[in-house]
């Protein structure tokens, strides 16, 4: 699944629509369903819609500024995502898939009219997220994963947490 949406870095947009979405990630090649209701979001989604239908998720900070900001801070790390599919429910919803095509760095604030906030982004230090699958990156990713279980259920056993990742 690795970069099937055939996006090159080139044609990303250098500034992007921002949706902060507490408890939801979007990595690079990965399907993220979500429901849009809130009425600056779809604004968000009609004009994402409208051009390349490229969204940026971002994770808000939970902090005591956030909770008194009006534009609350973000984290500075997001993924661009792709609208793969789109369907509007009879009480005016939008629910959308999104497939995450690469992650950016956050930089500038941009003003906008929409209600809605935008950003410059920087996609520079994740190119490697548009490596095209390979065998060999097939199984240096496998082999990578099967690391990261043992050390997870190492750490699980250490502290006496009930859970493996055995069968995932």
């Amino acid at each position: 699944m690795f970069n099937d949406l055939n996006i090159k870095k080139d044609n990303l947009p250098l500034t992007l629509p921002i949706f902060p979405l507490s408890g939801a990630l979007l990595l690079p090649n990965i399907e993220l369903p979500l429901n849009i209701f809130e009425q600056k979001y779809i604004k968000m989604v009609d004009d994402a819609l409208a051009e390349k239908k490229l969204i940026g998720l971002v994770q808000p900070q939970h902090n005591l500024i956030a909770k008194i900001s009006k534009n609350k801070p973000l984290y500075k790390v997001g993924c661009v995502g792709k609208i793969r599919a789109f369907n509007e429910t009879d009480d005016g919803r939008y629910l959308i898939v999104l497939s995450g095509v690469c992650r950016f760095t956050l930089g500038e604030e941009v003003a906008t009219m929409r209600g809605y906030r935008r950003f410059k982004v920087d996609y520079s230090s994740f190119e490697n997220d548009f490596e095209v699958r390979s065998e060999k990156n097939i199984f240096k990713l496998e082999i990578e994963r099967k690391e990261l279980f043992s050390k997870i259920n190492s750490y699980l056993e250490k502290n006496s947490i009930d859970a493996s990742l055995n069968n995932i």
